[in-house]
């Protein structure tokens, strides 16, 4: 005798729709402790994450810090594109420079440069030690390096390095493996240990930093070279081909199109360009550096492609056809139920909504009726198309000469928001299931509003910011209709209290379904092992907090 219903049959058997409040899971046998449970999921079809969540890229939610704080957590963060392009390469920078293995490209200088130069470093980009080549370059011989101990008391900001740096210098030499080099640094008890070849060249990095991050952080989403994972999202104009083309070249892991509607001819087209311009998506690393790395030469399966957004299997056979590697499905969705998500098939979930009001969420904290709060707006809201209008118009009436994506050009970070929860899905071959989901919606809860018919040709525009009009069809209009709003939420502290709680409830909550893993929990869904009922509108409601004077909201463990 079966309890409750699997989701075929609940799916297939009506009409109506469903959303998660509709559902209640039914309990399963319990037969492992809730730390057994295992959360490690692929949020592409190559690139695997320990901690199913995804910051949604909304310019109130996701900027470097919350990519950062989301990556050292186990999950991931997706760049916004409601900025202009160096920008957006300089924020996704600061995510792959946070962390490192071997540091393959640090700063370096030459003996002849001065100490102003190591403060330059320093003040732009937050590195006070720098190795000094004869070149002036990586691959340059060896000569020294200077470190903030050596100019901390220097009043004289012209003396040349060479009078400053330290040239006796504990070295590792290649071919040498991550391991190796780290042991080397914990018995030197230095700062940095530089890298050479048998001609004393400099070809790499390893950062003390780094090791105190490995062991603080054990969960952390990283690639080949141990640098955090990464993405970064795009619009589906023409011009955000370049935009795409820079931001893997900054080395964004994964490449979002954020559209409200998926199954369009921009997206599709851009996808494929993508897809013939990076066939195999291998980035190729030079010889000396393959030697240092656990790993072939080429980085596997990098810069991965997210299509969406998406609520019919038209729409993802569209985008599955093109090539995508995920899928964000949901659209208009609201706050969601993570655990729901994940059993319904859902590989992560991307949070907007729930993310927004962190500390790492872009913005300044303001008082509003006593509480303290921050900015939090959908994109398709006016206050997002206005900003990215702004910037549109900025980037067209100023002149810039060119920029590498080395030196990215210094901007005030901007208000950034989210706009809901999504569900992110790989596309996985064989483990694929015809229930397999994606992403809950991003066009969220009261931010997010619901996405209207795509109007307007959004290949047709033309300014390097405007992704909040162009995830629309909107940014060719002169008259604009507002799909999302804009509003305010309370202080939720740090993601990385936050999403460790999240992610407790969702491991008691599959130990409560007999799930050890997801790839159990999808595999039960599939076979109908998994089972859920419907609740009718009064079971909601008895279902939820009733005949109390007050009680504690549960956000509040959030605070603090």
């Amino acid at each position: 005798m079966a309890d409750g219903w699997d989701a075929e049959k609940i799916f297939n058997s009506t009409v109506f729709g469903f959303t998660y409040d509709d559902l209640i899971l039914m309990p399963g046998h319990i037969g492992f402790g809730v730390n057994d449970v295992d959360l490690t999921t692929r949020v592409t079809r190559n690139l695997q994450i320990r901690t199913p969540i995804v910051s949604s890229p909304m310019d109130t939610v996701t900027e470097h810090r919350m990519a950062i704080g989301c990556a050292l957590m186990g999950g991931m963060g997706v760049i916004h594109n409601n900025m202009e392009t160096l920008r957006q390469v300089s924020e996704v920078q600061k995510v792959k420079r946070y962390e490192n293995g071997f540091i393959l490209d640090p700063f370096v200088l030459r003996p002849t440069d001065t100490v102003a130069d190591v403060y330059r470093i320093k003040e732009r980009y937050g590195y006070s030690s720098v190795p000094i080549t004869d070149t002036g370059t990586l691959g340059g011989k060896l000569q020294g390096i200077v470190t903030s101990r050596d100019i901390d008391f220097l009043t004289d900001r012209h003396t040349p390095l060479s009078e400053v740096m330290t040239s006796d210098l504990i070295v590792g030499h290649e071919p040498i493996q991550l391991a190796e080099a780290n042991e080397i640094l914990r018995e030197s008890k230095k700062g940095k240990l530089p890298i050479v070849n048998d001609r004393h060249e400099l070809v790499a990095l390893i950062s003390r930093n780094d090791l105190k991050k490995n062991r603080e952080f054990p969960l952390a989403s990283k690639d080949a070279n141990k640098q955090l994972l990464v993405g970064a999202a795009v619009s589906t104009k023409p011009q955000d081909f370049e935009r795409a083309v820079a931001l893997q070249k900054a080395g964004a892991d994964v490449l979002v199109v954020d559209s409200s509607q998926g199954d369009s001819i921009y997206q599709i087209d851009l996808v494929k360009r993508l897809k013939a311009a990076f066939p195999d998506l291998q980035a190729s690393l030079p010889l000396s550096a393959c030697a240092l790395l656990e790993a072939p030469c080429a980085f596997p399966a990098i810069f991965q492609i997210i299509g969406g957004n998406v609520v019919t299997a038209r729409q993802a056979k569209s985008l599955i056809d093109a090539g995508v590697d995920g899928l964000r499905i949901g659209m208009g969705s609201g706050s969601i139920c993570t655990t729901q998500a994940l059993a319904l098939g859902a590989n992560a979930v991307m949070m907007g909504s729930m993310l927004a009001g962190t500390e790492e969420a872009p913005g300044e904290y303001y008082f509003h009726n006593g509480v303290r709060v921050k900015t939090y707006r959908g994109m398709g809201s006016l206050d997002a198309m206005r900003a990215s209008a702004r910037q549109a118009c900025a980037t067209a009436s100023t002149s810039r000469a060119p920029r590498s994506p080395r030196s990215p050009q210094s901007s005030p970070s901007t208000a950034v928001s989210v706009e809901g929860a999504s569900r992110v899905s790989a596309l996985s071959g064989n483990d694929a299931s015809p229930l397999s989901g994606g992403s809950e919606g991003d066009a969220s809860g009261p931010a997010g509003g619901k996405p209207g018919l795509a109007h307007g040709d959004s290949g047709a525009t033309s300014g390097n910011g405007a992704g909040a009009a162009a995830r629309y069809f909107a940014e060719n209009q002169t008259i604009r209709v507002a799909q999302g709003v804009s509003g305010c939420v309370v202080d939720k502290g740090s993601v990385m209290k936050l999403i460790p709680y999240v992610m407790q409830g969702v491991k008691h909550g599959m130990q409560d379904v007999g799930a050890r893993s997801l790839s159990d929990m999808h595999a039960q869904l599939v076979s109908g092992d998994l089972r859920f009922d419907v609740r009718s509108g009064a079971a909601q409601r008895e279902g939820d907090v009733h005949d109390l004077h007050s009680f504690e909201p549960r956000e509040g463990i959030f605070a603090g």
